[in-house]
């Protein structure tokens, strides 16, 4: 038996006095695994602030939006969206889509709308991505940085919407022609 609480603390003190960034979003992560969704909101927010110049910034802004959203604290979770916005391709992909999402969980069409459309005009979908990949291997992380499926997801939405909007006539055919 593991004692989560007192495993969260330590690494909690090691991310805030002992400046490990990781530590901290490790101590968020349990006390999210806990149930304990409060907390470990704090400490994401915590590590933003104290880390703002950290690579992981945006997997850290990702997980507080989804926390929030989550827990339908939209206000918040749309601010945490778009600061994970603000990173790299991969992250703004997901960001947006999932900002999208909430829009449309919240009626809001148009701005839900927007996020799909700058999520669907940033690169290519992660299946066209494998067309193109050279025969040769290619690594992993390249394939990532070309394509998201957060894309194609996107372009289903505003396809989705489309069709949703749009009326259509029955198809008949004349009778005279049928004979």
């Amino acid at each position: 038996k593991g004692d989560f609480e007192q495993t969260g603390r330590m690494f909690e003190r090691l991310g805030g006095e002992g400046g490990d960034a990781d530590s901290l979003e490790t101590a968020a992560r349990i006390y999210e695994g806990m149930g304990d969704s409060k907390r470990a909101q704090q400490l994401w927010v915590s590590y933003l602030e104290r880390y703002s110049g950290n690579p992981h910034r945006w997997g850290v802004a990702l997980a507080l939006a989804r926390s929030q959203d989550a827990l339908r604290q939209d206000s918040q979770a749309v601010a945490a969206y778009k600061n994970c916005m603000s990173g790299p391709a991969d992250y703004l992909a997901e960001c947006g889509a999932r900002l999208g999402d909430l829009y449309m969980r919240n009626q809001n069409v148009s701005e839900a709308k927007n996020y799909y459309r700058k999520v669907a005009a940033t690169r290519t979908t992660a299946a066209k991505a494998k067309k193109k990949a050279p025969a040769k291997a290619s690594s992993a992380s390249s394939n990532e940085a070309t394509s998201s499926p957060y894309v194609g997801y996107a372009r289903f939405k505003l396809a989705e919407m489309m069709e949703q909007e749009t009326r259509f006539e029955p198809l008949a055919m004349p009778e005279e022609k049928l004979k």
